[in-house]
């Protein structure tokens, strides 16, 4: 457990910014439908969605005012290259930039064109995860209902001619069989995506 607690902490991280980054796109393309401003945009978006995400964009705005970045365009980039797995957040981000160099209405076609992208990709993860779900949903299910029933049934039988006492029922049934479910469901719920 110990072992895996960093990299456990660094997904559960990756899945709160991750829920994130589709509020973060739909604020930033709403902002910028109106005013063609990323940097009023970063900065609308950072004030209305909550979580880390939040504060890396406040962080991002407060690094481009003192300087470290040179303009919100390049500080944009150089975050969205950090989440270099999430290639919809970095195209989405891409298509925003590339908005404001557009007029009219090529400018809200891309605009448009950075929502439906965030979306379709959050769609894709999403499907592919429920995909993946079936092995293990049968395994907690047979796990979880299947064999302790069975085992209720035939322990009478194997208590009576293999002389198992009650307190290995108890030991299974009780302490052994609901850690491990807690181990596979656990496991299964740490590969969903960010969504």
């Amino acid at each position: 457990y110990l072992y895996v607690y960093p990299m456990d902490l660094k997904k559960k991280y990756e899945m709160e910014v991750g829920g994130d980054m589709v509020s973060a796109i739909l604020y930033m393309a709403i902002y910028m439908r109106n005013t063609p401003s990323l940097e009023n945009a970063v900065d609308f978006a950072a004030k209305n969605i909550s979580g880390p995400l939040a504060g890396e964009l406040r962080k991002i705005m407060w690094d481009v005012r003192i300087g470290n970045y040179l303009s919100i365009n390049e500080a944009m980039l150089t975050y969205a290259n950090r989440w270099k797995q999430n290639k919809e957040f970095v195209e989405s981000i891409e298509l925003l930039i590339s908005s404001l160099k557009q007029g009219g209405s090529r400018r809200l076609s891309l605009l448009d064109e950075a929502v439906k992208v965030i979306l379709q990709g959050n769609r894709e993860s999403a499907r592919h995860y429920v995909q993946e779900l079936n092995m293990p949903i049968i395994v907690i299910n047979a796990m979880g209902l299947i064999l302790p029933v069975m085992g209720l049934v035939l322990f009478p039988v194997i208590a009576l001619f293999l002389g198992v006492s009650t307190s290995i029922l108890f030991i299974t049934y009780d302490i052994a069989l609901p850690l491990i479910l807690f181990f596979v469901i656990n496991n299964t719920l740490e590969k969903r995506p960010a969504t």
